[in-house]
């Protein structure tokens, strides 16, 4: 374009300063923006790529050379163009980047779900307040000359024994997701000190460390494929379609998502949970570990008939 060979002269020459000839650079790249390759841009991306380019554009023209035989608008053209890709592709990692940061805590929606259960699990297990609605109350002075009326309590004492011993074993086999508040909860129903219950859900975390060890690693590799699967996709929606940085972009997404959901599905098989097995929670109770499991299995039926529990 001859305004900028112009504009390239008269800074050489010393008629205008690099700081003008810069701003009317930038009015010319404003105004022509798809003689760049910036028509794609809308108006704040070309306002932040032209800022981000400002001084680039300033020493531009002071190491331009009209004896050099080249024109100075096809050595701008060029070396936007080199800029351009450099800033879309950081812009496209910032943005990503920001995103995937904002919503890390998708990230342990499956332990903190699993978790959610345990205290639900723990919380039930209370005694529940009866229930007084104050319909078939007496007056208060019948109340003082009426003989004293106590309802039965009918105790099964093998349905308590029951509940306890499967609260037991529960809380035992989530071991690796209790916390006090828990192990507290467990502790007032089944009437085991909470100093011993924590010594067993140590006792039996400290027995299954290797499979803690192979859990935690392959959550934290879930977790950061998750990361750059979330990443890689927010950047190849920045980047033009069919361009090579796209295409080797969309590869890493590829990658990275294949990892995410076979680490998802690794995670639900027992090599890689954090459960003990019947037969560690029949150790530590020193029972059989078919005792165990029989507990379990009538303390899902009895739920199942209450209507508790459904088969999904």
């Amino acid at each position: 374009m001859e305004e900028l060979e112009h504009i390239a002269r008269m800074v050489s020459a010393g008629l205008m300063t690099d700081k003008e000839g810069t701003n009317e650079i930038l009015k010319v790249l404003y105004t022509h923006k798809a003689r760049f390759g910036l028509g794609r841009l809308d108006l704040d991306a070309l306002h932040d790529f032209l800022l981000h380019e400002h001084a680039k554009l300033r020493r531009l023209l002071v190491l331009y050379r009209t004896e050099s035989g080249f024109s100075f608008s096809g050595f701008l053209y060029s070396s936007i163009q080199r800029s351009l890709r450099i800033w879309r592709k950081r812009s496209a990692r910032a943005a990503a980047t920001e995103e995937s940061a904002a919503q890390q805590h998708c990230l342990a929606y499956e332990e903190s779900e699993y978790r959610y259960r345990q205290e639900e699990f723990a919380s039930c297990c209370e005694p529940q307040a009866a229930f007084d609605s104050g319909l078939h109350r007496h007056s208060q002075e019948a109340r003082q000359s009426a003989p004293l009326r106590t309802q039965t309590f009918r105790y099964n004492e093998k349905a308590d024994k029951l509940r306890k011993a499967a609260c037991l074993i529960l809380a035992l086999k989530s071991s690796y997701y209790l916390d006090y508040d828990i192990i507290k909860k467990v502790s007032k129903m089944t009437g085991i000190a909470e100093k011993k219950l924590a010594s067993m859900v140590e006792e039996i975390n400290e027995g299954m460390r290797h499979k803690i060890i192979k859990h935690e690693r392959c959550v934290r590799s879930r977790d950061t494929a998750f990361f750059f699967h979330r990443k890689y996709r927010r950047e190849c929606s920045k980047l033009d379609s069919g361009s090579p940085l796209s295409r080797k972009t969309a590869q890493k997404y590829e990658k990275q998502t294949a990892l995410w959901e076979s680490r998802n599905e690794q995670l639900k098989t027992p090599l890689y949970s954090a459960v003990p097995s019947n037969r560690a929670v029949a150790r530590i109770l020193n029972i059989d570990d078919r005792k165990v499991a029989s507990i379990l299995q009538k303390a899902r039926s009895t739920l199942l008939e209450s209507g508790a529990l459904s088969e999904d």
